[in-house]
């Protein structure tokens, strides 16, 4: 689903929040997917090799779009994606952790 009809559906017709609102929940559910890969993509790459990495990074890429459209026909799963927007930078420190435990268990 596009930004443009996400605002024609959240903005226009169920005036749930307005088009900044809803500019800001794109960046940060981007934001936590990307988070997301990569926390799962440094795992997969040292555990399982990169063809699984690559079929897990084009399944979130499949899953970004996916959660907009289950948002779009349910209006109660639109705050459980808030609330995985907000959580975003979780996914980062979680990465630095994982760098770093790797380094110590020497797989990097």
């Amino acid at each position: 689903m596009t930004l443009h009809k996400l605002s024609k559906t959240f903005v226009d017709e169920r005036k749930l929040m307005t088009s900044k609102e809803l500019r800001i929940l794109v960046i940060k559910v981007g934001l936590a997917f990307i988070g997301l890969g990569l926390d799962i993509a440094i795992l997969t790459t040292n555990l399982m090799g990169m063809p699984i990495t690559i079929l897990v990074v084009f399944g979130l890429m499949f899953g970004f779009n996916w959660v907009f459209d289950m948002v779009a026909e349910d209006e109660d799963s639109l705050n459980g994606v808030k609330r995985f927007g907000n959580l975003f930078f979780v996914f980062y420190i979680l990465l630095v952790l994982e760098f770093l435990g790797l380094k110590l268990l020497r797989f990097l």
